[in-house]
């Protein structure tokens, strides 16, 4: 739902529609010969389901530690709190911010 908010594309099913990530030597070897921009965004594809799934929980910790906060039973303030969400759906979607960065830098063609 936040990542819709946002603007990101990322869907999650637990249904089995899914496709398995592949991974080869020859992509890795492709990716080497790139450059390390282009490598850095291979090895982000390649674990993008770890962060996707590691941001939704850091997204879940930042909201309980704000609803936490706004019940009184923790100390935390809210600004810590909303840089924990605001980057953890950045961590959610490592891949498509990595390569939109890259690109807007000039690192990738």
């Amino acid at each position: 739902m936040g990542n819709s908010t946002m603007g990101f594309s990322g869907s999650v099913s637990l249904g089995s529609g899914g496709t398995a990530m592949k991974f080869s030597t020859q992509d890795v070897q492709t990716a080497i010969n790139k450059g390390p921009t282009a490598l850095l965004i291979s090895f982000l594809h390649l674990f993008s389901m770890y962060f996707a799934c590691y941001g939704a929980l850091l997204v879940y910790w930042g909201m309980c530690r704000q609803i936490g906060r706004m019940k009184g039973q923790n100390n935390s303030s809210s600004g810590t709190n909303f840089a924990i969400i605001f980057f953890s759906f950045l961590l959610m979607n490592a891949e498509t911010v990595a390569t939109a960065t890259c690109k807007k830098l000039g690192y990738l063609s």
